[in-house]
C-alpha cells in the first residue's frame, strides 16, 4: 500500500471509526459487571493509547485488521456474556420452579398433618373444671403418640379464661413438655374421669366462637384474635360490617375475610386521626389483594357494632380497631333478621 497522504488520512479515518465500535462494545459489555465506571476506562486505557499512535505508523492495513479482531474478540465476548445471563435466567427459572413444588409439597404435608390432627386424645393428671363443649387451649404438654397428648397445662377460654397446671408438670425429668406455640385450641368432647381421678376427653380442634367472649381492658390482641377468628372461619358467602369509626386496622382485621366472600362495610366517619384519604388508600389496598369489598358512609344514623353473616351475627362493644382497649363484649346475635334489614335499608339510603 502507498503511504500517501490521502491513504492516511482515509486510514485514519477508518482508526477513529473503529475506536468508536470498540469503546461501545467494551462499555456494553464491561459496564453492567464492573462497579465503577472509572475502572472500565482504565483497564482499556492501553486500546485507547494504541488508537491514538495507530495513525502516526506506517503499517497502517496491519493495525486496521488488529482492530477488526479485536472488535470479533469484544463482539464474541459480549455474545457469550449475554449466552451466559440466558443460562442464568433458565436456572433461576428452573430454581424458582423447583422451589414452588417445594412449597407445594410442604403445603400439602401440613394440610395433611393438621387434617390428621383435627381430634386429639387429652390426658390430664389430676381434676380439672371443664365440660363437655368448653373451649380450651393447651399451652404446654408431651405428645404421646400421633394423636395423644399429656398436657401439663391448660386455659379454659369458656369459664374466665383460667390457667391450670398439671400435677406433674414441674416434675417430669425423662422427657421435659414443650409450650406448643400457638397453643392447641379446641373444643371439649367425651369427658371422662380415670380412676386415680386425671381428666380424660378428646380436643377437638379448629376455630371455635364462643356465643359469648369478654375481654378485659388492655386485651387488644385477644380481641383482635376474636375479630380475625370469626371472619376466617365463620362466614358464609358474604359479610356484613357496621361501624361508625373505621381506620386502617379496621381493613387490616378484614384481611382475614377468606377470598370469595363479599365484603360489605358501613360507617359514619374516619376514626382517630385518620381521613377520607387514608381510608380510601387501605380500601385499594385491600382491593389489590384481591379482596370484593365495598364501602359507603353513612352520616349521623350508626352507633351499634356489628358483623353479619348468612342467618348469624356478633355484636361488638367497641369499634373493631378499639376492641379490648377497654372492658369489650362479643356476643353472638340470637337472630339477625332485624338488624341485617336495618343495614339494607342504610346501604340503599347511601348511594
Amino acid at each position: 500500500m502507498t503511504d500517501t497522504s490521502s491513504e492516511r488520512l482515509r486510514l485514519a479515518m477508518l482508526v477513529r471509526e473503529l475506536e468508536k465500535q470498540l469503546k461501545q462494545n467494551m462499555e456494553a459489555i464491561f459496564k453492567p459487571v464492573i462497579p465503577h465506571p472509572h475502572q472500565v476506562d482504565h483497564y482499556f486505557q492501553s486500546y485507547f493509547d494504541y488508537l491514538e499512535l495507530a495513525i502516526k505508523f506506517t503499517e497502517l492495513p496491519n493495525r486496521e485488521m488488529f482492530l477488526r479482531r479485536a472488535e470479533c474478540q469484544l463482539v464474541m465476548i459480549r455474545d457469550n456474556l449475554g449466552s451466559l445471563a440466558g443460562r442464568i435466567g433458565e436456572l433461576a427459572c428452573a430454581l424458582e420452579s423447583s422451589v414452588s413444588d417445594i412449597l407445594k409439597e410442604r403445603d400439602a404435608l401440613e394440610e395433611k398433618s393438621c387434617r390428621s390432627m383435627e381430634s386429639l386424645s387429652i390426658v390430664y393428671d389430676g381434676t380439672i373444671q371443664i365440660q363437655n363443649g368448653d373451649i380450651v387451649e393447651i399451652e404446654r404438654g408431651i405428645q404421646t403418640a400421633e394423636n395423644s397428648v399429656r398436657a401439663t397445662r391448660i386455659k379454659n377460654l369458656t369459664q374466665g379464661g383460667w390457667t391450670k397446671r398439671s400435677r406433674v408438670d414441674g416434675t417430669l425429668m425423662t422427657i421435659m413438655p414443650k409450650y406448643y406455640t400457638p397453643p392447641l385450641k379446641g373444643k371439649v368432647r367425651d369427658l371422662s374421669f380415670a380412676g386415680n381421678r386425671d381428666t380424660l376427653f378428646i380436643l377437638e380442634q379448629g376455630s371455635f366462637i364462643d356465643d359469648h367472649i369478654f375481654v378485659p381492658s388492655g386485651e387488644r390482641d385477644r380481641a383482635a384474635e376474636v375479630i380475625k377468628g370469626i371472619f376466617k372461619s365463620e362466614l358464609v358467602t358474604y359479610v356484613k360490617v357496621c361501624d361508625p369509626f373505621i381506620t386502617g386496622e379496621t381493613f387490616d382485621l378484614l384481611k382475614e375475610v377468606p377470598d370469595g366472600i363479599s365484603i360489605y362495610l358501613l360507617y359514619s366517619q374516619p376514626g382517630r386521626d385518620t381521613d377520607e384519604p387514608e381510608i380510601l388508600n387501605s380500601l385499594n389496598g385491600l382491593k389489590e389483594l384481591g379482596k370484593n369489598i365495598r364501602i359507603r358512609k353513612c352520616v349521623g344514623s350508626l352507633h351499634t357494632r356489628y358483623i353479619l353473616t348468612s342467618g348469624t351475627g356478633w355484636q361488638i362493644g367497641h369499634s373493631l380497631h378499639d376492641a379490648g382497649k377497654k372492658d369489650t363484649s362479643i356476643d353472638k346475635m340470637k337472630s339477625t333478621k332485624d338488624i341485617e334489614s336495618e343495614f339494607d335499608k342504610h346501604w340503599a339510603d347511601n348511594q
